[in-house]
Order: C-alpha cells, then structure tokens, then sequence
C-alpha cells in the first residue's frame, strides 16, 4: 500500500491532526511478535520518535507509513483503518 505524500483520505467534515489509530497500530505490531526498536530502525528515527509517534505526540510521514504497511504485511483495509481511521 502505497501512501502519495500530497494526496490522503479524509473523512468529510473531521478535522483530526493525527488519524491514525494507535491503539489498533500498537495492537498489530504485538500480534505480528515486532519490537518498537526494530520499527523505529525500519523507519530510520530513534525509538523515542517512534514512542512519541504511537502515543500521538507527532504524525507519522506518508513514507512512514508505506514501511510500516510493508513491514507489518498490511492488506488495505487494515492500512486505511489503523492510517486514516477508514
């Protein structure tokens, strides 16, 4: 699943500087058995940014978000959900 950086799904009318579904984010990354650090070294930023990005302190980049859909073997509609909220 690939993510254009100038064009993202939005929900007609929601206003919400961080879309993503953390909770569902956090909750795949268990069920796949994936470290945080290992994330964090796929995304190339320190495991504190990749802290700050799942606890919605920071957005994560449409580039961020295309590995972690690769790296977590995300089919679309679980891209869509836990990315945008779809």
């Amino acid at each position: 699943m690939l993510v254009d950086e100038k064009s993202t799904p939005q929900k007609k009318g929601v206003i919400n500087m961080s879309p993503t579904n953390t909770k569902k984010l956090e909750q795949t990354i268990k069920d796949r058995g994936i470290r945080g650090p290992f994330l964090a070294e796929k995304l190339r930023i320190s495991p504190q940014s990749f802290r700050n990005k799942l606890q919605g302190k920071t957005e994560f980049k449409p580039s961020e978000m295309n590995i972690l859909a690769e790296t977590l073997n995300l089919n679309e509609t679980q891209f869509l959900d836990i990315f945008f909220n779809m």
